[in-house]
């Protein structure tokens, strides 16, 4: 009886070493598909490359994209941080020389905006001479729309300012 059990045990042996042998086997087959994932994903790397080399590079390689995602979310930031200020900063400068009024209506830019700021001017004592429109999109961000116009005003300063209060409501 002994014997059998010396042999189950050496039999018990022998299976669990091809197991484990074939486990360790799996293992490193499994190691060199990553290797080889990791050589093909990484840029600027030799086909025999060692393996510490691999690794190496591998790091470094995350470590830019990491750099290059903080850059690009800051010039996000700074974009739509931008993007608020135009918003935010939209302007009516207004000059009155006699008879004769300058407006310029800077904002950003939106669907008939020029056409709302020329409607102010629908009035009988205003008389439209000229008027432009200029958008001016800096590749930064939200484009910028000005518009200047030109108009002889028969009324009072009074008149002016209220076109300019007018104006205001127009604008964001």
């Amino acid at each position: 009886m002994k014997g059998r059990r010396c042999g189950a045990r050496v039999l018990t042996a022998s299976v669990g070493g091809k197991q484990t042998v074939f486990m360790e086997r799996s293992r490193r087959e499994k190691m060199n598909e990553l290797y080889a994932v990791l050589q093909s994903v990484v840029p600027n790397l030799f086909p025999k490359a060692p393996r510490a080399r691999i690794v190496d590079e591998t790091i470094n390689y995350i470590e830019e994209l990491e750099e290059t995602i903080r850059e690009m979310e800051a010039a996000k930031k700074a974009r739509k941080k931008a993007k608020n200020n135009k918003a935010s900063s939209s302007s009516i400068a207004v000059t009155v020389s006699g008879k004769m009024a300058f407006f310029a209506v800077t904002s950003e830019w939106r669907p008939g905006l020029a056409s709302q700021v020329l409607q102010v001017f629908d009035k009988p004592d205003a008389d439209l001479l000229a008027a432009s429109a200029v958008c001016d999109n800096d590749g930064g961000g939200a484009a910028a729309r000005t518009v200047t116009v030109a108009a002889t005003v028969t009324a009072d300063e009074a008149d002016v300012e209220a076109m300019e209060q007018e104006l205001a409501l127009v604008l964001p």
